[in-house]
């Protein structure tokens, strides 16, 4: 994949935290991640992404932008 940057993540390993401002995106080469929200005090899940799937997009979009979940691979 030139022109991308291969990270492996760890099952259980968060990739980024709700609240924390991003400057990249993802894309799911192989594995799943889960997409997760605090709401008042409880993690609820939102989507579980597969191989393929982009996450984090807006960071990339718009500058300073706060993450808007945590994302944890599974």
């Amino acid at each position: 994949m030139q022109g991308f940057n291969i990270k492996k993540f760890e099952p259980g390993e968060i990739i980024f935290k709700e609240g924390v401002t991003g400057n990249n995106a993802y894309v799911i080469k192989s594995g799943s991640v889960e997409i997760s929200k605090n709401i008042n005090g409880k993690k609820v899940t939102i989507a579980v992404l597969k191989q393929g799937e982009v996450f984090g997009e807006m960071a990339i979009l718009e500058d300073e932008q706060e993450r808007t979940a945590t994302v944890t691979d599974l």
